[in-house]
């Protein structure tokens, strides 16, 4: 349980540093993985580019195997897939 909430709040700062939006995508973590849900979205509710979702991911993967179920990318450890832009007046 400690290691779960540790990791957890690994990947908040990873995705707070990066500027993602929390109220746009939900995550949690156990031992192994990290999952992502919802959409990828910056914090000023714009798309994130392509260079800082590598980056992203980079980082993220550090922690773990990252498996989503995100609206505007497909992201795993070895994957980057930008899926589709989304309608930003209803950004989340």
């Amino acid at each position: 349980m400690r290691k779960t909430k540790r990791r957890n709040s690994a990947v908040k700062k990873i995705l707070v540093r990066s500027k993602i939006s929390l109220a746009c995508v939900e995550f949690s973590s156990n031992a192994q993985s990290i999952f992502l849900n919802g959409k990828l979205l910056k914090t000023t509710g714009l798309e994130v580019p392509a260079h800082e979702v590598i980056s992203l991911v980079t980082e993220l993967s550090t922690l773990g195997s990252i498996k989503t179920e995100l609206e505007n990318w497909f992201l795993t450890n070895d994957s980057i897939y930008y899926l589709n832009g989304i309608d930003l007046e209803s950004a989340c």
